[in-house]
């Protein structure tokens, strides 16, 4: 066994690879951030809590995850402030101040956190603060740092804690290993790292950690195999050089033999081609993302000008812009399916290189190899899965009965007939704020020019709609229907659904990683996607508010579309007020629409500070619909008089029979929603008086 001093300067190089382990959380398994489901989960639960508090959060995790720590501290505490029951928000604001050396106040806001919930996620980012120090090579077993024994007694029993309610989370592992260390638990520091390295084999601190477990335990030429591996996962060279200084030389993996044992040259090559491969598949995206720039700019540019003539049909540089979209957005449905196979490539070539690199060794850890070889067969299956997904054909609400509201189908036919389309074939009522249209149809209904044209209207947005408004506002999606904005588009559809079920495959399969190159092909190709799909989607958007502006007249379509803004709004945030009280004071739920909440709800300043957010908010590229400001300017530019109806007295829900109980249909569907997504049950209170 060495000294305690060689044990001291090993004991310093494992706090490297913690610091790491603490300062950058792992891309799928994380205990406090993962980019897919769980931060879905979480801004859901915000959302319910206060929607306000939804903007200054993405905004703060986009700082964060630009290391950006001040500005993000920042931004996470607007949101505490908004929502202070969000404990999510409490765990990153502390780790931010953690790196900002504001130690005590982290440890303060985690304990807070975990007193709320005692969630994995809140006792692993406890137990890391608790042994995470700033110093670049604390002296560990001497404890000079501001590390208590007490607080790495606290940080193991919490971490242990955390693998109970979530085995093999590598951020409690490694939070484990570190705790164990600083109290000198060798049994528990050897179970961990060894544990670690199985469930993070390709993290260099996962075998840092094993290798100073194997170092105390006298056992060298497993340290040193360890401390190789670590170096060819990108352990600097200086640190390496220390640990080679710290360790015997003897024993097989000594000297100029271990040199020759470790398979650089065969790593490399491999290296150069996983190199290769993907600068290629990076210069695709990169030109579909500046074609997709272009086209954007082009759109916005052309959205400016007003149309030559007073029609909505598209017709010259706007119908050459369209084309253009079309063909980029068929162009990268084609790389995506001819990506496919490389993809599938690259995954079992970079999986049988690793493989083939430890069978080079002279001790081959068959449990790596295990572990390496179930993430390239989880992910080659992941890869042919999403290409035989199919979308499932639902209605997408609740069908509108158009003999009994026969209002409101003698409107749709008026409609239909001022903008010179065929109506909607069924109207569906949601419980939201949307009013959408869409085609859908098998394949032969599509070909025959026939597919089932739906209007989709949302009861949170109707109230106070003047019918004349109403009337604009349908103007403007039959004009998507008459300028064939919802005709075809199978092709897209078919890559979003197969992107999200490659996504989705590989979370549940837990290969979602940083290193998995079908992980990144994911990101990646979304945000290209997303980009050109939906600067399509905007250039469709000015085209549909001329039609709009030329049937009824701009200043009807700009006061209608304002009227839906402020309403969904409204409704947001009223609901979200009102779902909260009931939740909170476990009330029922009769009518969502015309239930007051319990505790106020948000008073006419707020909502008009939202409102007025929207309405000045500045798009980002990946919007599918210009800002509001901008078309209602483009609108109004146009001067265009339109055919205004007379005598158009009363709002849309004079359409409808049977307001009170549509309403009441809609807040059992938001009842249902609640219980299946969130698992909160809710009464629905006692019928109205007859």
């Amino acid at each position: 066994m060495r000294s305690l001093r060689s044990h001291a300067s090993l004991a310093a190089l494992a706090c490297t690879a913690a610091a790491i382990l603490v300062l950058t959380p792992s891309p799928a398994r994380a205990a406090d951030a993962s980019p897919d489901t769980f931060d879905l989960r979480i801004a859901a639960e915000l959302r319910a809590l206060n929607p306000a508090a939804e903007v200054p959060w993405i905004e703060a995790n986009r700082l964060r995850d630009a290391e950006l720590h001040q500005r993000a501290a920042n931004g996470y505490r607007r949101v505490v402030n908004l929502a202070p029951a969000f404990y999510h928000a409490k765990r990153r604001l502390a780790m931010e101040l953690l790196v900002l050396g504001e130690r005590q106040a982290a440890l303060d806001l985690l304990r807070g956190a975990y007193a709320a919930a005692e969630t994995p996620e809140n006792l692993t980012a406890l137990a890391r603060a608790l042994v995470y120090t700033d110093r670049a090579y604390p002296d560990v077993l001497a404890l000079t740092d501001p590390v208590t024994q007490a607080e790495a007694g606290e940080a193991l029993a919490l971490a242990s804690r955390a693998l109970e309610i979530r085995p093999d989370d590598p951020m409690a592992l490694g939070a484990l290993c570190m705790a164990a260390l600083r109290v000198r638990d060798h049994a528990r520091l050897r179970a961990a790292a060894e544990r670690l390295v199985v469930v993070e084999p390709i993290s260099l601190a996962s075998h840092v950690y094993l290798a100073f477990s194997c170092s105390i335990d006298g056992r060298w030429e497993d340290a040193r195999a360890e401390i190789e591996r670590a170096h060819a996962l990108g352990l600097p060279d200086a640190e390496y050089q220390k640990w080679l200084a710290e360790l015997p030389r003897g024993g097989q993996l000594g000297g100029e033999r271990a040199t020759e044992a470790r398979p650089h040259l065969t790593t490399r090559h491999f290296a150069a081609i996983a190199e290769w491969l993907l600068i290629t598949w990076l210069t695709g995206l990169l030109l579909l993302l500046a074609v997709g720039s272009l086209l954007s700019w082009a759109t916005l540019r052309r959205a400016e000008e007003l149309p030559a003539t007073p029609a909505g049909a598209v017709t010259g540089i706007d119908a050459f812009l369209r084309r253009i979209y079309r063909s980029v957005l068929w162009l990268s449905c084609l790389y995506y399916y001819s990506s496919m196979p490389i993809l599938l490539l690259i995954v079992i070539g970079v999986g049988g290189a690793l493989i083939y690199m430890l069978f080079t060794l002279d001790r081959i850890p068959i449990k790596v190899v295990l572990v390496i070889a179930g993430i390239t067969a989880v992910t080659a299956w992941s890869l042919v899965k999403s290409l035989v997904v199919r979308g499932r054909d639902e209605d997408p609400g609740e069908r509108i009965d158009m003999e009994r509201h026969s209002a409101l189908a003698s409107v749709l036919r008026e409609v239909a007939a001022k903008v010179g389309t065929r109506p909607i074939d069924n109207a569906y009522m949601t419980p939201g704020t949307e009013i959408a249209v869409m085609e859908r149809g098998g394949m032969a209904r599509q070909l025959r020019g026939n597919p089932e044209r739906c209007l989709i209207l949302g009861a949170g947005v109707l109230a106070g709609l003047s019918l004349g408004e109403f009337k604009s506002i349908l103007a403007h999606e039959y004009g998507h229907f008459s300028n064939r904005d919802t005709a075809g588009g199978g092709f897209a559809l078919a890559v979003r659904r197969s992107m999200q079920a490659m996504a989705q495959n590989l979370i549940a399969g837990d290969v979602a990683r940083w290193y998995n190159p079908a992980w990144l092909f994911v990101l990646g190709f979304n945000r290209v996607f997303l980009r050109i799909s939906q600067g399509a989607s905007r250039l469709q958007e000015v085209m549909a508010d001329r039609w709009a502006a030329i049937a009824y007249g701009s200043a009807a379509f700009v006061t209608g579309l304002c009227h839906v803004i402020e309403n969904s709004v409204r409704f947001d945030l009223r609901s979200a007020a009102t779902l909260k009280g009931v939740v909170d004071h476990r009330e029922p739920l009769t009518n969502l629409y015309r239930q007051a909440p319990s505790d106020g709800g948000p008073d006419e300043e707020e909502i008009a500070k939202a409102i007025a957010a929207v309405l000045e908010a500045e798009p980002s590229p990946y919007d599918s619909h210009p800002s509001p400001a901008d078309r209602m300017d483009w609108v109004d530019a146009m001067d265009a008089p339109g055919m205004e109806a007379d005598g158009e007295d009363g709002d849309v829900w004079s359409l409808f029979s049977d307001r009170e109980e549509v309403e009441r249909r809609m807040t059992a569907q938001v009842r249902e929603n609640m219980r299946q997504l969130y698992g909160i049950a809710i009464a629905a209170g006692p019928p109205a008086p007859q």
